[in-house]
């Protein structure tokens, strides 16, 4: 698999400690969920070799969301960076690809978002010269209207936006609930793939697949929510 390592390129994981995050999201108490988000996160991020600075309510500086981002952003150009790839933690479906394809598209110069389905984003690239601190902190951050805001900002410098595919963010307990459901919907497809095989009699090579593929998904105790269930 080709990589894409640039020490031009920083990650910056904003996301809330696991212990700030389940104040902030009630539906997470006595949950082992917010643990595994920042930690699936980073070893996500640690597997593309990049650079990454993490965030957290520790780190973060200002009075709003809009002022803490754009002050972490800020930050880390200050360190030398000339592009900064910004991830949160609440989208459990984030994995390698997501980021190599972002710096393959921010090595061609574009802007990359990777927007979710609440009208935000779970992934922005941008490089220096697309990040103005003013307009960044006056954003509608938080709501369904930022995404369609930013990519309005980013048209103004003539260059090309390049989209990742959707994910789902955690913000409510209804979202997990979406999220469960779409994991059983490729759970029950792959089934129906492994049953017309069996039909066809290629049993050994099916009963080994299954026996894989049960082991990565009841490997994982999806009462306690972990997000490697969706990570595939």
């Amino acid at each position: 698999m080709r990589e894409f390592i640039s020490k031009k390129i920083a990650v910056l994981i904003f996301a809330l400690s696991k212990d700030e995050g389940k104040n902030k999201k009630p539906f997470f108490k006595d949950s082992l969920l917010p643990e595994l988000l920042n930690s699936k996160t980073k070893e996500v991020v640690k597997s593309t070799g990049l650079d990454y600075f993490h965030f957290s309510e520790k780190e973060q500086t200002g009075s709003s969301f809009g002022e803490r981002f754009a002050n972490a952003i800020a930050d880390i150009y200050s360190k030398g960076y000339d592009t900064v790839i910004t991830l949160g933690n609440d989208s459990p479906g984030l994995n390698k690809r997501h980021i190599i394809k972002a710096i393959d598209a921010l090595n061609k110069s574009h802007f990359v978002l990777g927007p979710s389905f609440d009208g935000g984003f779970y992934l922005m690239g941008l490089h220096k010269m697309h990040f103005n601190k003013e307009n960044f902190v006056n954003f509608s951050w938080n709501t369904n209207a930022v995404r369609k805001e930013i990519q309005n900002y980013i048209t103004s410098f003539a260059t090309k936006i390049f989209l990742l595919n959707y994910l789902h963010d955690l913000d409510s307990f209804e979202d997990i609930k979406t999220i469960r459901s779409t994991f059983y919907n490729r759970l029950t497809k792959f089934l129906a793939v492994i049953s017309k095989l069996i039909r066809t009699q290629v049993f050994e090579f099916v009963y080994r697949s299954e026996i894989v593929f049960f082991e990565i998904v009841l490997g994982a105790n999806y009462n306690k929510g972990s997000p490697y269930l969706y990570s595939f």
